[in-house]
């Protein structure tokens, strides 16, 4: 699942989206991490980055997302479910500008966090 970059802490109930992958998009609907069940989803676009994790459990996650910006680009905007979210610091994974955040994610409803560049 690296290439995917879902891994899961059970014990710990923390979910992580840290994708570094050759395609453009990718869903996965039901992945299973040991008992635990997750929608997860991907999307690179020309100046935007979206990933998304669904709880499917009925215990409140917490979801640890990273998403690695394409060589020459850099955050212009970050949102989370919605919201414009400030303040974050820098994050470099891979040689390459990336974006973290750590939010919880209740049973039953996602968080997607979408990265605009320059």
């Amino acid at each position: 699942m690296i290439i995917f970059g879902l891994s899961g802490d059970g014990p710990d109930l923390r979910v992580s989206l840290r994708p570094f992958c050759p395609w453009d998009e990718y869903s996965w609907q039901g992945a299973k991490l040991g008992r635990s069940v997750f929608d997860v989803g991907y999307r690179k676009e020309s100046r935007r980055v979206v990933g998304q994790i669904v709880n499917r459990n009925s215990q409140p996650w917490e979801a640890l997302m990273e998403l690695t910006l394409p060589k020459g680009q850099a955050p212009r905007r970050v949102t989370v479910n919605g919201k414009p979210e400030g303040g974050l610091p820098p994050a470099v994974r891979f040689g390459r500008p990336s974006v973290r955040i750590s939010t919880p994610v209740l049973p039953g409803t996602s968080v997607e966090l979408v990265v605009e560049t320059q």
